[in-house]
């Protein structure tokens, strides 16, 4: 499951350096003081609380408005850090936007600080559309920005968002990118930065080796930074990796080390994770009582805003807690809270995702557009100049007019080829050719709907091939593309043209069968199941896989339906795998039945 952290892209654990305590000790209304002042906020303290950093902002706002321009940009951009951190997203993502429309004003380097601010503030408030015009920009401008540090936080910024949507190859990309950057320049906090993110979205995509590799570099370089938030994310995600590799003893020291960094630095959603995952592990080791204690401890935190993931996570252990207790009403309503979170967070990522694929397709059509008029412009010169060659005559100057006439038609027929190859291009997983993860979920939104208007059935499948991760560790990621590529094409065998089938990401699918009940998908699997490794190559493994089903009911949406549908593939593979787990409609109970 993704272990998505909400506010990693937007900390500043700064505090005042000594001078800032004692204000007497130097002359602020100097230009020159001033500016060593804030260089000691950004440089000299990370490791303090944002209560103190704020308290030490408000103390120096009295002496900002004598400011030159710039130290009154980086004065708003690091109480902009602040109150984001500390919760207050709405005045974060306003004074975002308010300081985004004085740009042209800024230094190119605070330019480019400020987009990459208000990019992260702006999503993670929800506001999509307008945060990523502002990462568009930023990553446009980033070639052209002198400061390598800018530069490399920018594509650290993009290395979050493509990991949030499920892009981790193109995530790792950015990461690689920020990574190489601050090698390059000595810049030891945006590297911290980069390694932690590169090494989140691997494990995102169950890399897990060579996750827990950049984890382990992520937390010497944030330690020798001092970056206490990126190093306690990065403790935790190699806690987790070791933990899955079967290393039980090092994933519990790692994660103690974890719960102190966090707790020195104030983080109090890094923190929440922490423990969930503890509880997590509580529960496969069957400890109920060390569940239900550190349950108790999360409790006052599950209805604050924050990362919906975690927080799913925390009432699904929860609703498991109260099912084994025997108290079936306590467990019914946390489970419904689980599943109302994952529902929100699947449009919030599908959201996201949409948003992200509208900017980029506009970028990429801007780009057509302007080829194709610099194209037309220069045909229009040639037949201005060849109209001055009197001695053509007029029957060369007709021809050169048709000739003109034909390029141009050529060049507009060209772009609307392009432009609709884009979009087909940007429908399908470019790996199996199956839909992708937009594409299909506006499809099945669409068939959901004609469904429950005609009250016909409507049955999602979420499918996940069993063991993904260890294929690529053993046999290498261009076998596991190949094995991606075949259960692609099984599918399409099993379910039929009727269907549809996408990608969701990884090594999960998803399959819509409008008209048909829970019987005929379950058929449709078994086939699947009989067949899926006869086709393989000598040197391929055989390999299981792992379905959710759930059957259209009572939900209003198809969003609460592929909730009830992944949470019965989550009840697959937590039951070993290899496996069709359904689920009843919700007109019945909501009672699973595993075939």
């Amino acid at each position: 499951m993704p272990r998505l952290r909400l506010l990693s892209s937007l900390i500043l654990l700064a505090t005042l350096s000594l001078a800032t305590a004692q204000p007497n000790a130097h002359d602020t209304t100097n230009e020159g003081s001033l500016d060593r002042l804030l260089d000691d906020i950004e440089r000299a303290t990370y490791r303090s609380s944002s209560v103190d950093v704020e308290r030490q902002l408000e103390a120096l706002e009295t002496r900002i408005d004598d400011a030159t321009p710039r130290q009154q940009h980086r004065f708003e951009l690091l109480r902009i850090r602040i109150l984001a951190r500390s919760g207050r997203l709405d005045e974060a993502a306003e004074r975002s936007s308010r300081l985004v429309e004085s740009l042209g004003a800024m230094d190119p380097d605070l330019a480019q600080r400020a987009l990459n601010l208000a990019t992260n503030v702006l999503v993670v408030d929800g506001r999509f559309d307008e945060g990523f015009r502002y990462f568009r920009r930023a990553l446009d401008h980033a070639p052209a920005v002198a400061d390598p540090q800018m530069r490399a936080d920018t594509y650290s910024v993009a290395a979050e968002f493509y990991d949030r949507i499920g892009e981790t190859a193109t995530a790792v990309s950015y990461a690689d990118q920020a990574l190489a950057l601050a090698r390059q320049h000595g810049l030891d906090r945006q590297a911290c930065i980069a390694l932690e993110r590169g090494a989140r979205a691997l494990l995102h995509s169950r890399g897990l080796v060579e996750a827990a590799a950049r984890m382990n570099s992520a937390i010497t370089t944030c330690e020798r930074a001092g970056e206490s938030v990126f190093k306690g994310q990065a403790e935790l995600g190699l806690a987790i990796a070791r933990h899955e590799l079967g290393e039980p003893e090092q994933a519990s020291a790692l994660i103690e080390q974890a719960a102190t960094t966090f707790a020195r630095a104030e983080f109090p959603e890094g923190l929440l994770e922490l423990r969930v995952t503890r509880a997590e592990w509580a529960l496969a080791d069957g400890d109920l009582e060390r569940l239900e204690e550190l349950l108790a401890e999360i409790e006052p935190q599950l209805d604050r805003p924050g990362e919906l993931d975690v927080r799913a996570r925390a009432w699904h252990l929860r609703a498991e807690l109260a099912e084994r207790l025997g108290d079936r009403y306590a467990a019914l309503d946390a489970f419904r809270r689980a599943m109302t979170l994952r529902q929100e967070r699947s449009e919030r990522q599908r959201t996201m995702r949409i948003a992200l694929l509208i900017n980029e397709q506009d970028t990429a059509a801007r780009s057509q557009e302007l080829t194709m008029l610099r194209d037309r412009n220069r045909a229009l010169e040639l037949e201005h100049e060849r109209r001055q060659q009197a001695d053509l005559g007029l029957i060369y100057g007709g021809s050169g007019a048709l000739v003109a006439a034909i390029l141009v038609i050529v060049l507009l027929f060209k772009t609307g080829s392009d432009r609709k190859r884009f979009q087909r291009m940007s429908q399908r997983d470019g790996l199996t050719g199956l839909l992708n993860h937009t594409r299909f979920f506006q499809l099945a939104h669409q068939a959901y709907q004609r469904c429950r208007q005609q009250e016909r059935p409507f049955v999602i499948v979420v499918a996940d091939i069993d063991l993904f991760k260890q294929i690529n560790d053993e046999h290498g990621h261009l076998l596991g593309d190949a094995i991606l590529q075949r259960t692609g094409t099984c599918l399409r065998e099993a379910f039929g043209d009727d269907a549809l089938i996408g990608r969701l990401g990884g090594e999960e699918f998803g399959i819509a069968l409008p008209g048909e009940d829970t019987d005929a998908a379950v058929a449709r699997i078994e086939h699947l199941r009989a067949v899926i490794n006869e086709s393989r190559a000598e040197n391929e493994p055989s390999i299981t896989l792992s379905f959710g089903v759930a059957e259209r009911g009572r939900e209003r949406d198809l969003d609460a339906l592929y909730a009830r549908a992944d949470q019965a593939l989550y009840d697959a593979k937590d039951a070993g795998r290899n496996r069709v787990v359904t689920v009843a409609r919700l007109v019945l109970e909501s009672a699973r039945f595993t075939t």
